[in-house]
This record gives C-alpha cells, sequence and structure tokens, in this order.
C-alpha cells in the first residue's frame, strides 16, 4: 500500500534467534486516523481510525507475512504472503487476500447496475528464474477476487458503446454522465478483470553495458486474451541516480480489457534519486 500524503502512526518490533527453525519474527502495527479536512480522507469518514497490523516470520528459510486490516469504514481484510528460494537461482512466491463483506456494481448491456454486497478471495503464485545468462524471468498466475468476468465486462463496454452513440444522435449528454457515474466502480481497479498472467524478462547488463536493464514485460487478461505489452530500461550511472522509460502497448480486440484502452500506445520516462 502507498501511503504517500497519508498521516500515521506506527511501531516494529523486531526479534532474531540463534536456534531452532524460526530465525527472525517481526511486529509491525499501524493506526490511520482520518481527521476532516487535513489527512487520510481516503481511508473513511472524519473521525474514524483505521488499524493494520502486520506479522513477518522468517521461518525454514520461507518469509511468511500475516497482514490484518480493519476500520469503521472499510471491509475486514486479511491478508498472507510467503516467498522461498527453491534453489540458487529459483524463487517461489504466492499471496492470498480476504475482504469480507464488500461492495460489487456489475453494470448490463442495456445500462441497469446490479449491486450486491460479497466476500472476496483474490491470490496470485508465481516463480523466478535467473539463468546463466543473467536473464531473469518472472512468471505469475493472478486471480482477482473484486473482477469481471468476459461476459460482464463485454456488457459493460457495450453499454458505454451505446451511451456514446446516443450522446452523438441527441447531443444529449445525460446517457455520458450516467455512463462515467456508474463506470467509477469498475475502473477504480488497477485490473478489472478475474484473471490474468504476468510474464517479466529482464536482462542484466547486457553487451557489457554497466547499470543496465533492459526488460519487457506483458499482462494477459486469461478470460478476453487481451494484453498489454510493456517494453522498458533502468539505468543507473551513479549511485543514487535511476533512469527509466517504458513504453505500454495495449493489444485486443473492441469490447476487451486492454482493447477498448484510449491509448494505443503510452511512452513514460522518469528519474529517482535517492538521498
Amino acid at each position: 500500500m502507498s501511503l504517500e500524503g497519508n498521516t500515521f502512526a506506527g511501531v516494529d518490533l523486531i526479534k532474531s534467534f540463534t536456534a531452532g527453525g524460526l530465525a527472525n519474527i517481526g511486529l509491525t502495527a499501524m493506526l490511520l486516523p482520518v481527521i476532516e479536512d487535513w489527512t487520510n480522507a481516503d481511508f473513511g469518514d472524519d473521525g474514524d481510525l483505521n488499524a493494520a497490523l502486520k506479522l513477518y516470520l522468517l521461518w525454514h528459510d520461507t518469509d511468511l507475512d500475516f497482514i490484518c486490516y480493519d476500520g469503521p469504514s472499510q471491509p475486514l481484510s486479511l491478508g498472507f504472503d510467503f516467498a522461498r528460494n527453491l534453489a540458487e537461482n529459483i524463487e517461489v512466491h504466492g499471496e492470498l487476500a480476504y475482504r469480507r463483506d464488500v461492495a460489487h456494481v456489475v453494470i448490463d448491456a442495456d445500462g441497469p447496475s446490479t449491486a450486491s454486497r460479497e466476500d472476496q478471495v483474490s491470490y496470485l503464485i508465481g516463480m523466478r528464474y535467473l539463468n546463466a545468462l543473467d536473464t531473469t524471468f518472472i512468471a505469475e498466475y493472478y486471480h482477482n477476487g473484486n473482477g469481471y468476468d468476459r461476459d460482464e465486462m463485454k456488457a459493460f463496454f457495450t453499454y458505454q458503446e451505446a451511451a456514446f452513440d446516443r450522446w452523438q444522435i441527441t447531443g444529449d449528454s445525460a446517457s455520458m454522465q450516467r455512463a462515467s457515474r456508474l463506470a467509477g466502480p469498475v475502473y477504480q481497479q488497477r485490473n478489472m478483470g478475474e484473471d490474468y498472467f504476468y510474464l517479466k524478462i529482464s536482462q542484466k547488463e547486457p553487451f557489457d553495458i554497466l547499470y543496465f536493464t533492459p526488460w519487457i514485460t506483458s499482462m494477459v487478461n486469461l478470460q478476453d486474451f487481451s494484453f498489454n505489452l510493456q517494453p522498458g530500461l533502468t539505468w543507473t550511472p551513479v549511485t543514487n541516480l535511476e533512469f527509466n522509460c517504458r513504453v505500454g502497448i495495449p493489444v485486443g480486440p473492441s469490447r476487451t480489457e486492454f482493447g477498448e484502452k484510449p491509448d494505443a500506445w503510452r511512452p513514460e520516462a522518469w528519474v529517482r534519486y535517492y538521498f
């Protein structure tokens, strides 16, 4: 979770052990108060006090995290993740998340929306492999418990197209305003589908170019088989200075997640300096 621009209070407790299967244990507790017109407005109503707790274990060379988050205006959220090296160059990892009584809105092709509350489970399983040429492969499967299946997404895009056509014919913007309002809960998600495959391939210092790493990633929606292709590179010429660039290329037919992206391609570049 990114906490930039938010105010919170937290404490970390860490202890190491020299014998037994448990090598390290860490406990992190955090409070996020919501104070109107001042801080954390995205986390609830004025006066709410949200709490988060994370327990970290290094057990038999396996990293384990147990996470809990709750608040007066937030659904109870529980999480678990693990990571373990199977060999010097092979690592496996996974995540599991549960959210209780979460709002879920489905938009039909003719416009009406159905709102329900449901318990949602999301999970991810993946692996990392490093070969003798210093090429790293990361492959992951991700199931989004708050996502939309192929038929639900197709109905949503059909409704959006119909609203746009009505606006073009009548000049009345009400249909577009309603479509935009209904689309909010859908487009607020980074990935709106249910099932994904992610692949990243990166090459460390090709052609002996020091501190230079080109890479390419792809996120594939396994329901409609549209995908986002993203080549990029990272260069760190000096300590604490990093240059990055990437190009996002969405690919897919109409009425699919990536086929409906507004950009044919999107270049980005940024610089990071650490001090």
